[in-house]
This record gives structure tokens, sequence and C-alpha cells, in this order.
């Protein structure tokens, strides 16, 4: 069986108390208006590539936690330049 991995940020997500992965930080720092111009071209743009090159998972009970397979996947390799 293949490994998975999670990237998480220090900060508990609001609704499962479970660390906040990568996608809700870097959504969040997107509204907070705290990254410069440049840095907010280049996470948009990488969460455009994700948006449209990753299966988003189906929620359970309203949430979604996003779990990477170990292997050398476009999207695992790129979820390293998110975080």
């Amino acid at each position: 069986m293949g490994r998975f991995f999670r990237l998480v940020v220090a900060e508990r997500h609001r609704h499962s108390g479970q660390l906040a992965g990568v996608f809700v930080a870097a959504h969040g720092l997107l509204r907070s208006d705290v990254a410069p111009s440049f840095e907010r071209i280049e996470l948009e743009g990488l969460l455009d590539w994700f948006g449209a090159n990753l299966r988003v998972p189906r929620p359970v009970n309203g949430r979604a936690i996003s779990w990477f397979k170990g292997t050398a996947s476009p999207c695992s390799r790129r979820i390293w330049e998110l975080a």
C-alpha cells in the first residue's frame, strides 16, 4: 500500500478542529491582504493550477481534507510550491 501525506500549518481549522491544510491557509492569506502583490499573483496561479488538475475530495459532514499520494505525481510535486 502506498503512503499518503498532508501538509498543514500551525493553526486549527475553525470547523474541524484539525490542523488547517495548506489550501485553507492559502485562501485565508488571499482574503487577508497580508501577502504582497507579487506573492498573491503566484499564489492565485498555484491555486488555479490545482483547481484545474486536482480532483476535490467529497466532503464528509460538510468538510474535506486533502491527502496526497507519496508518488511523484504532478499534484504531489506542486503542493510543495504552495507550502
